[in-house]
């Protein structure tokens, strides 16, 4: 729980940890307070030289360093902020930066700190719930509103206010003016051969000693590439007793036989969260998503912080379907499934348009997705293509405006999360691959070409594994489906409420 409030306070009634610390702190007439976990900082994360003042509620990585605030600024004085922005690697962090006359706004590139802010004639206003920010010059939007209801979540920087907005992704906002700056970029350095990724995300968890570490682990692939490059203290998985999920979780902590680790496997519909999460669980979304099954994900991760011991960082898969196998790159309709299964037609066929409408639907696409799509390629100075389009599902889409809700918010209240794909190496590596070989499972295969042999096998869910060649590997995702969701035996999380009916 890294949050940080600008001319506005938490409900004296809401909850925080023993391990969060807090601040005030007034910076050029505004008045800051800092939350901040002690288990990560053991000072206050603000750093001051002279006139000018670096406040980061959250974490980072700059130069292979973890929360280093004095090399943070010295990058700063050398290179300017936009740059060195752009320079931190991987980070779940917003900040404000006091240059000696002007303050500035910001967070990290894909904006999964998840904070709002608001113009006020007295100043800005900058809160990680909307309902801090409403002020008597809030004007409730009623079509965003219904978007809301058909979509399950807002795009963009959207809130269901016009004047709140959620701090925008890879961006500086001046608070004096509040204009908007891009900082960023795509670098071409960051690129490596994606075979050598792995190499990274050890490198990422390696960042945190093992005896910290935790990870949910599940039969896909995402959680499983993580812990197959690293270990960790405490595993753990939830759903039926009997879900591949399950099974293949258990399967992979015995294959690694690391005697200094805990698995625990345990249901999901069984669990309860304390009143105090429900009521997090309920706000810090108000005006800008829904959560579903609200109640029963915070209450498992819940039930993981409270069997861990001192593994306070969880590592996420959060982004590796969408990178690894082009998850957000299919589109609905009769052919889809000649699509799928010759890949290749996809290089003629696929346009951004099709994705956006086959997602969204005619009336909700027209009216808002495709004018916001052509906003935010004007914004980031993208030319129109499919990986435009995976970019903005990405930053301005269900992935930071939805799956964040679970994947870092949910899980950052209590713990530290650590989403592995989002690092600029591991990011621009593989959103820059040709789609085609994305959705046709080269990348992927490429990417666990130097895993062992042992977890490659291990099939997921979907009843396929790495080892699965790629021109079978739609068939088996139609049976995995079927299977999954339709026979009660093999029912995952998300079906297990109806096991007990």
């Amino acid at each position: 729980m890294n949050w940080l409030f600008a001319n506005c306070k938490p409900e004296e009634d809401l909850f925080f940890p023993e391990f969060i610390n807090s601040l005030e702190i007034s910076v050029a007439n505004i008045q800051y307070t800092l939350y901040y976990d002690a288990r990560e900082w053991k000072s206050p994360s603000i750093y001051k030289f002279e006139d000018k003042t670096i406040i980061i509620s959250g974490w980072f990585v700059l130069n292979g360093e973890k929360n280093n605030l004095e090399s943070l600024f010295t990058e700063i004085k050398k290179l300017g902020l936009k740059e060195t922005l752009n320079n931190i690697e991987l980070g779940v962090f917003t900040g404000v930066f006091f240059d000696g006359s002007d303050s500035y706004m910001f967070a990290d590139y894909l904006s999964l700190s998840h904070h709002f802010y608001t113009k006020t004639k007295n100043g800005v206003k900058i809160s990680p719930i909307i309902n801090y920010l409403i002020n008597e010059d809030s004007i409730f939007n009623e079509h965003a509103q219904k978007i809301l209801n058909k979509t399950g979540y807002l795009l963009g920087n959207d809130t269901v206010y016009n004047n709140i907005n959620r701090i925008p992704p890879g961006c500086i906002v001046n608070l004096s003016d509040y204009k908007e700056e891009v900082y960023f970029h795509f670098n071409n350095s960051n690129q490596i051969k994606v075979e050598y990724i792995p190499v990274v995300i050890k490198d990422i968890i390696s960042l945190w000693d093992k005896r910290y570490r935790n990870i949910a682990l599940s039969s896909g692939f995402d959680s499983r590439l993580i812990y197959a490059c690293g270990d960790f203290k405490y595993v753990y998985t939830f759903g039926p007793e009997k879900s591949y999920d399950r099974k293949s979780a258990l399967k992979l902590f015995k294959i690694k036989n690391d005697i200094d680790s805990r698995y625990d496997g345990f249901n999901f519909a069984e669990n309860e969260a304390p009143d105090y999460l429900k009521k997090l669980n309920k706000i810090l979304f108000e005006g800008a998503a829904t959560v579903p099954f609200e109640d029963k994900f915070i209450a498992s991760f819940y039930h993981a912080f409270t069997h861990s011991e001192n593994e306070y960082v969880t590592f996420d898969g959060f982004l590796g379907d969408a990178l690894q196998r082009g998850t957000l790159l299919h589109i609905k309709n009769r052919i889809s499934k000649l699509l799928k299964t010759f890949p290749i037609l996809n290089k003629n066929y696929l346009t951004s348009n099709k994705l956006i409408i086959s997602r969204y639907g005619k009336e909700v696409g027209n009216s808002y997705v495709l004018p916001l799509y052509e906003h935010f390629l004007n914004i980031y100075n993208l030319k129109d293509s499919i990986n435009s389009y995976l970019l903005f599902e990405i930053m301005y889409g269900r992935n930071t405006r939805y799956i964040i809700n679970g994947a870092t918010v949910l899980k950052g209240i209590n713990n530290i999360s650590v989403p592995v794909f989002a690092h600029r190496i591991v990011f621009e590596t593989l959103i820059l691959q040709d789609f085609v070989d994305t959705i046709s499972y080269k990348t992927f295969k490429k990417l666990w070409r130097n895993i062992p042999k042992s977890i490659k096998k291990v099939p997921s869910e979907m009843l396929y594994s790495v080892m699965t060649p790629r021109f079978f590997i739609p068939f088996f995702i139609f049976i995995g489906r079927i299977v999954t969701f339709k026979i009660s035996a093999f029912y995952n999380y998300a079906n297990e409420h109806k096991l007990k009916n």
